[in-house]
């Protein structure tokens, strides 16, 4: 039996055993169909849930900060109806395209002259944002599950 031949058997045992969930396969085709090489990664720095108070969950808005060289991006994500609405700001502002990237496709937006933009109807599960500058350069945030 060569090095191929194991292999292949190996994997068919981890799929008979632990198949990776399709959710996670798509994910991952996903994520090299939305490679942009010339952007540059915008790291999750900040993750902070408000105090909640009483009993409902979800009670406030996720704040999520992230930052790579110059560039910076903060959002915030509440709950509605129909999926998470998504209100941030580019630092420095700068009037932009946004797409929010997701499993199930894109989002398109831009932001305002100020660096602020809001998308709505944004599915929960994996996300990254792809900013494209007027000045042709690319920034990305890591991926963040919502």
């Amino acid at each position: 039996m060569n090095e191929q031949e194991i292999l292949t058997a190996v994997r068919a045992v981890f799929d008979a055993v632990d198949p990776t969930p399709p959710d996670v396969l798509a994910g991952a085709r996903a994520a090299f169909r939305w490679r942009d090489p010339g952007a540059a990664l915008l790291e999750l720095v900040g993750d902070a849930l408000p105090e909640r108070t009483g009993l409902r969950r979800g009670g406030g808005p996720r704040l999520l900060s992230f930052t790579g060289g110059d560039v910076s991006v903060q959002i915030e994500v509440a709950e509605e109806t129909g999926g998470r609405r998504v209100v941030g700001r580019l630092l420095p502002p700068a009037a932009a395209s946004v797409r929010v990237r997701h499993p199930g496709g894109e989002l398109p937006s831009r932001t305002d002259a100020a660096g602020q933009f809001v998308v709505d109807g944004v599915p929960g599960g994996p996300v990254s944002l792809l900013f494209r500058l007027p000045d042709g350069v690319s920034v990305v945030t890591s991926w963040v599950r919502l």
